[in-house]
């Protein structure tokens, strides 16, 4: 035994710090604060048992009188062996049962009196040492399948077995004091714990079976120190339980004796819960009867006492009567002039109220006049408000209508004077009704829209910690990103093939010809179909989705003729339009119909102005068709905020990771992408946010 006394010349504070360092920084799933003289157990321990995933924690041989100190018994939840053999403690936690994954609960050498009630529920206890304390009972122990081992000795009080003990079906050995023990008899206990299961199943001995041999009665050691100094050992002691239970499966040969056993046992259980039952019920309808009558005799008792003060009430008022018996005639005149002077009070009142009421109705009919005075009041003011406002808003937007005729007529004339201007506007029709030029700008529209989808995705699988599609993800965008890349490329080309036109048209000015520009901008104009509006418009998301997801977006420009016809639904395009439109494959035209019934499937409006709008041409470039989910389209359309500020909408496109996470105010300031952390080459603005 190891001495309960503190050694002077031991730092028992030094010690636990020491052994709280090791715990942190050692790997070894043991947290081992033993032979500490702690009263408590230090705060925040059971935390750092979580944080830390330990499955062994030793508080043997210190003073502790609870557990409370330590933290929520919640966090020793990965615990599978708990020792707390020779402390002070009285009582263990009514929670214990949260331990669910413990193994091994030691806590011999305290001064336990009894266990609690939800012991039963630690379904995966295999070892119970409850030795040398002060145990009365062990009802609580029952049903526990996974229970092994059940070490009870020396508990000087502890004279019963329970029946409920025959519950824990894997129990093979139980370690008591045959000295102590009364029930079940002495030569039941000697014959070893199958005997003794038996017993509590059946009330039946076997008197034939041979005595269980016990290989800890042979050991000195085990003798003296009982079950603690085998828990000292760990190895031993576990390789000693494994002895056991093959033992135990060797000596149940007899197949048919187990079958038996097991039916008697159930049997046995049914009848105890039947009789629990049949008990309850009986103590509920004994309950229910006392209240009946509780509830009668508190009834009557209030009868009685209203009865005996209605008794009492006559028999004052019969007294005062005959003590004061008035004259009858003197009552008859007391009660006139009563009547009299009530009469007369009633007059008065209906008078008074009649002034309240006239006095009343005057005051309202005032206040409702001057009421009607300041409206009309009012009304006249505002009007003049009104009339003065219109005047200077007319002469205001004649001013303005006067200064934009001036501002436009020496716009005019300024280009009529200026060649340079005349050329930017030709430049400028050129570029707003290139079709190629549109067709780059929709393609890249539709992959800036398939980046910010994917990356609102992304953002969204990893605030619900899901990594495993990740890196499909990644991927397929690093892929857009490229496709990107080389739809800016294409633009670029674009511009300088539209630079060089320009050129080619200033080169075939050689007389210098006057208002050559102006000449060429109205070509242009008058070369345009009368039903396309100068400005460009785009695709619906949904239906361009659709079109890039089937592989026809390079087959817009051709359904320009049919979108432009006035009255043309989506719903009536049938397949000799889009043969007729100039597309010659059947696989592209099938695809066109399937995606324009897609699109009608969304429940959008299905008229050709409301779906598709300005469209000339689109380059003919193949876009890798992402997996994202529609839904997840139209999420990214409608990006959510900057990952940075978390105020304004996403409008930047990192190069070359693709991540579209920031807002025009907050990309300055950043040099890596915060949601890859890679570095950040060049920076898009897109096109549509």
């Amino acid at each position: 035994m190891t001495n309960q006394y503190p050694d002077a010349d031991i730092n028992y504070k030094a010690r636990l710090e020491k052994k709280l360092c090791l715990a942190k920084e050692t790997p070894e799933p043991e947290f081992d604060l033993s032979d500490c003289q702690l009263k408590d157990v230090p705060s925040g321990v059971f935390v750092m048992c979580r944080v830390l995933r330990k499955e062994k924690l030793l508080l043997n041989r210190n003073k502790l009188r609870t557990l409370n100190g330590g933290g929520l018994l919640g966090d020793l939840t990965l615990l599978q062996i708990l020792d707390l053999r020779w402390n002070n403690l009285r009582k263990l936690p009514e929670n214990l049962s949260v331990l669910q994954n413990l193994r091994e609960l030691m806590v011999s050498h305290n001064q336990l009196e009894s266990l609690p009630s939800s012991i039963n529920r630690m379904r995966n206890l295999e070892l119970l040492d409850v030795s040398h304390n002060n145990l009365t009972e062990i009802n609580p122990i029952n049903c526990m399948s996974h229970l092994r081992i059940l070490n009870i000795a020396a508990n000087p009080k502890l004279f019963t077995l329970p029946n409920e003990l025959a519950t824990c079906d894997s129990l093979v050995d139980i370690v008591l004091s045959n000295e102590i023990i009364t029930h079940p008899p002495a030569n039941v206990l000697e014959l070893g714990t199958l005997q003794i299961l038996n017993f509590l199943t059946t009330g039946e001995v076997d008197m034939n079976a041979q005595p269980q041999r016990i290989p800890w009665q042979d050991s000195p050691v085990l003798v003296s120190e009982e079950f603690g100094a085998v828990n000292d050992t760990k190895f031993e002691y576990t390789k000693f339980a494994n002895q056991k239970f093959i033992e135990h499966e060797q000596l149940e040969t007899n197949s048919q004796l187990e079958a038996q056993l097991y039916l008697k046992q159930q049997k046995r259980n049914q009848e105890f819960l039947e009789q629990l039952l049949q008990q309850q019920n009986q103590n509920d309808d004994l309950v229910n009867k006392l209240q009946q009558e509780k509830d009668s005799q508190r009834n009557k008792l209030i009868d009685d006492i209203l009865e005996a003060e209605r008794n009492a009430s006559l028999v004052v008022e019969n007294l005062l009567n005959l003590k004061n018996e008035p004259d009858p005639t003197l009552l008859e005149l007391e009660h006139r002039e009563q009547q009299i002077l009530l009469e007369q009070l009633h007059i008065q009142h209906d008078d008074l109220r009649k002034q309240e009421v006239l006095s009343a109705m005057s005051n309202i009919l005032a206040a409702e006049a001057k009421k009607i005075e300041n409206y009309q009041d009012q009304r006249d003011i505002t009007t003049r408000n009104i009339l003065n406002n219109e005047h200077e808003t007319n002469l205001l937007l004649s001013n303005m209508f006067a200064n934009n005729d001036r501002d436009r007529t020496e716009v005019v004339i300024k280009i009529m004077q200026d060649e340079d201007l005349q050329k930017s506007a030709v430049v400028t029709l050129i570029a707003g009704n290139d079709a190629r030029t549109w067709g780059l700008m929709e393609q890249m529209r539709i992959v800036e829209s398939q980046l910010a989808a994917m990356t609102c995705y992304e953002i969204e699988r990893k605030k619900l910690t899901a990594d495993e599609q990740l890196n499909e993800q990644s991927s397929q965008r690093l892929n857009l990103t490229c496709i990107l890349i080389d739809l800016m490329e294409q633009q670029e080309s674009r511009r300088k093939q539209l630079f060089d036109t320009l050129i080619d048209i200033e080169q075939q000015n050689k007389f210098q010809q006057e208002d050559f520009w102006l000449l060429q901008y109205q070509k242009l104009i008058d070369s345009r179909p009368a039903d396309l509006s100068v400005s460009a418009n785009s695709v619906d998301p949904a239906l361009g989705y659709n079109f890039l997801v089937n592989g026809v977006v390079h087959c817009l420009p051709f359904l320009s003729k049919i979108w432009h016809t006035k009255g043309k639904d989506l719903a009536s395009i049938t397949d000799d339009d889009l043969s007729s439109a100039g597309i010659s494959k059947a696989i592209d035209r099938s695809n066109i119909l399937l995606s324009i019934k897609q699109f009608l499937d969304m429940d959008r409006p299905v008229t050709a102005s409301s779906s598709i709008k300005q469209s000339d041409s689109v380059a003919d470039v193949d876009v890798q068709q992402p997996t994202i989910a529609k839904d997840d389209m139209q999420k990214g359309e409608l990006l959510a905020e900057c990952v940075i500020c978390m105020e304004n909408s996403c409008q930047i496109i990192f190069l070359p990771c693709g991540h579209m996470c920031c807002c025009l105010n907050c990309h300055n300031d950043v040099q890596l992408c915060p949601m890859c952390r890679s570095e950040i080459d060049r920076r898009i603005k897109v096109i549509q946010p």
